[in-house]
């Protein structure tokens, strides 16, 4: 459940970012991949408990919907819209590095256990930064909402100024 969570949150905050910039995107291909990401998920939660693949699997999909919002804030958006994005889109290439490095990881430096309790300080060290991404990912979306909202403001504001003075 958790998984899911996370997976649909993300793909939901693409679709939300997508809206914001007023620009439109194939979202069903991505919901899939969340379906199959639950599922293997499930599998080995359930049908081969194994921590290691969850990880792995937790990181490879994440990685290829952060990939898209990095993007999509970077360098998809109009150009007007990019200092607003732009922190926003950072600490979502900052989490795709550390889902990268997961998976890296994971090849690199197998690790045997099926307990968080017993997790090596690798994870420890992801779980770590994983929260204080999310501070600053929360942070950034407000800043860039403000911004939006500014510059919304000046923009009306330029319109009843020139009204009233002609």
């Amino acid at each position: 459940v958790p998984a899911a969570a996370s997976f649909s949150g993300t793909l939901l905050a693409y679709q939300g970012l997508l809206r914001f910039a007023d620009l439109r995107a194939p979202v069903w291909p991505n919901w899939v991949l969340v379906a199959a990401g639950v599922a293997v998920h499930g599998y080995f939660l359930v049908g081969q408990p194994d921590l290691a693949a969850r990880n792995l699997n937790f990181a490879i999909v994440l990685l290829a919907l952060g990939i898209q919002i990095a993007w999509l804030l970077l360098y998809g958006v109009p150009r007007s819209l990019r200092p607003s994005t732009l922190p926003a889109g950072l600490v979502f290439a900052a989490y795709n590095l550390i889902n990268a490095a997961r998976i890296l990881h994971y090849f690199l430096l197998p690790e045997q256990g099926s307990s968080y309790f017993h997790a090596g300080s690798f994870n420890l060290l992801v779980m770590v930064v994983y929260q204080v991404l999310f501070v600053f990912l929360a942070f950034s979306l407000v800043l860039m909402y403000v911004r939006r909202l500014l510059s919304d403001i000046r923009t009306q504001e330029a319109l009843v100024t020139a009204a009233f003075d002609s």
